[in-house]
């Protein structure tokens, strides 16, 4: 519950495995790369194609990346984390598992609350919410929080601090109660990360890299001290994210049953600059990645009254996503020099021979600037699902369930990769 939230001082959805001891969350490059796994099941990878397997919800509404949840929530009621296939009770398939986060809705009373948190490394959060009615079928609660912190990482390279934190957002909120048997809920929200992380300590485990990379090459190889909070790299870092998202909410009460529909929409953009060598040599000049994700749900959902030893629900969902993926990647100046010392002027050689027949130009092998020069795919995914379970009580502790799903899914996917540089192109096999 909200208690324990704040209590344990959980301020994101990576904070919960504190409390929930089957979830592992596990930050990979660049924060938006974060892995859930329940029971240890998951998707991992960096592939922005890949569904994950631990289905993310936030008042009911899919979260179809993982990255796109990781923002703070300022009013929480209640996080619920859900072991194993949840297929059959949400519209999303979700064969690992479910992270359902529930939000606290507008009340028809006057309220408001804030929290002011201050830390070491100037850490500051802020949360508040204010609550109330327009009218008397009308509440509203707007919510804000903001999360700031400096970098607990010194990159000498440069002298800034890095991996620090920077985020906020705003959401919005209408409760219109027409009637004691209809409910409607709208809700809007925006989010924003602009920060510059992920970096990393970079360890040589061989003294013949640290003599090539630090003596002979001139890098600054640092010693091998986890808890130094000391890195070196040259290269950008930068991690922004933007989320924003509409949502509406209808419960009729039929007596004998509950109808609920939740329609929604959701973007969510993403920017990454890392420098992929993790070391203040410029092995590599560019790593970018852009992504961008359009999101179409509905869902249907019939759930019985609970008034009988026999429960039941019906459901149908249909969910539409557009993926845009676009990421460079180029080589370095020091690329070559390393990798002619690297493979003890193998490269330079193969050089040599192939321009000696014309297949080749003498310093084209690993030249700056190319590599990667595109990597550009679009994805349209398009699905349809219904779903239904049943509940029988034998006894006030002991009950029978089933429950049944059918979907159909398609998935259309363009690629254009450009890739330039006369090694590159080389069939070494």
């Amino acid at each position: 519950g909200a208690d324990d939230l704040r209590d344990s001082q959980i301020r994101d959805v990576r904070d919960l495995q504190l409390l929930a001891p089957s979830l592992t969350v596990v930050q990979q490059q660049t924060s938006s790369q974060t892995v859930f796994s329940i029971r240890g099941i998951g998707t991992s990878g960096n592939n922005a194609g890949l569904e994950p397997s631990v289905g993310v919800f936030v008042d009911g509404v899919y979260r179809s990346r993982q990255g796109a949840a990781i923002n703070d929530f300022p009013t929480v009621q209640r996080i619920e984390v859900l072991r194993g296939p949840q297929s059959t009770l949400y519209g999303r398939n979700t064969p690992a598992g479910v992270i359902s986060i529930i939000t606290q809705k507008p009340e028809f009373e006057v309220g408001a609350d804030a929290e002011v948190t201050y830390g070491n490394y100037n850490t500051v959060i802020m949360k508040g919410s204010l609550t109330g009615p327009i009218s008397e079928n009308v509440a509203f609660r707007i919510s804000g929080n903001v999360n700031k912190r400096d970098g607990f990482l010194e990159n000498v390279t440069t002298g800034e601090d890095v991996n620090g934190r920077d985020r906020w957002a705003l959401r919005g909120q209408l409760l219109i109660e027409p009637s004691d048997r209809v409910s409607i809920r709208l809700i809007g929200d925006y989010s924003k990360i602009d920060e510059k992380c992920c970096a990393a300590p970079f360890f040589v485990n061989n003294p013949t890299n640290a003599f090539v990379l630090g003596t002979i090459l001139g890098g600054n190889i640092l010693p091998a001290a986890p808890f130094d909070r000391r890195v070196a790299f040259n290269g950008p870092l930068l991690t922004q994210q933007e989320t924003y998202g509409f949502s509406g909410e209808v419960n009729i009460d039929l007596g004998y049953a509950e109808l609920t529909s939740i329609t929604a929409y959701r973007n969510f953009d993403e920017a990454n600059d890392i420098d992929a060598d993790f070391v203040d040599l410029p092995l590599s000049q560019v790593n970018q990645n852009r992504e961008n994700y359009n999101t179409f749900t509905q869902e249907l959902r019939l759930a019985s009254s609970g008034d009988n030893r026999l429960d039941w629900m019906l459901g149908a969902f249909y969910f539409n996503q557009n993926l845009t993926h676009d990421r460079t990647s180029t080589f370095g100046p020091a690329l070559r020099p390393f990798a002619d010392i690297a493979t003890g002027g193998n490269i330079t050689n193969l050089e040599n021979i192939l321009a000696a027949f014309g297949a080749a130009t003498p310093g084209s092998f690993l030249a700056p600037g190319i590599g990667l020069d595109q990597e550009l795919f679009t994805q349209d995914d398009e699905s349809i699902a219904v779903f239904g379970t049943l509940d029988y009580h034998l006894t006030d502790s002991l009950t029978v369930t089933g429950g049944i799903r059918w979907e159909s899914e398609t998935k259309d996917v363009v690629s254009d990769v450009q890739v330039n540089g006369p090694f590159l192109a080389l069939d070494l096999t």
